[in-house]
């Protein structure tokens, strides 16, 4: 088994098997495809992978991530996603139904400035704010 076969049936055991009960596929360029919805409920600061298309939902609601990287660049359906994130590198591309952005850090005045700044690099029909 090569080093590239044994990271990848690590991050399989570890965290795909618990993400998702959907298939998934490895890319090329060693990211994933998940052919349905992820749903990442632990706290970690960063992903331990890349996504790259999932195809159902992307929903990172209690992982509190400190960075997007790893984030897919297509997702099918919603991204939720609860972050103090001002940085928006590693945000998908194209959003099928709508982005749900949870938290208690956005002002009114930040939520304008964060709707612009997204809707410049990202695809997505529906934005919601939600306030905890």
């Amino acid at each position: 088994m090569t080093s590239e076969e044994f990271r990848r049936k690590l991050i399989e055991e570890k965290y795909l098997t618990k993400w998702t009960l959907s298939p998934w596929y490895w890319n090329v360029d060693g990211s994933v495809n998940v052919d349905g919805n992820v749903w990442i409920h632990e706290e970690m600061d960063r992903l331990p992978l890349k996504f790259k298309n999932v195809s159902g939902s992307f929903d990172t609601i209690y992982a509190k991530l400190k960075t997007l990287d790893g984030c897919p660049e297509i997702v099918g359906q919603w991204f939720r996603i609860e972050t103090t994130i001002k940085d928006f590198v590693g945000f998908p591309k194209v959003i099928g139904t709508f982005l749900e952005l949870c938290g208690n850090w956005l002002s009114e005045t930040d939520e304008c400035h964060v709707r612009r700044e997204i809707e410049k690099i990202c695809n997505c029909k529906e934005f919601r704010f939600t306030y905890r």
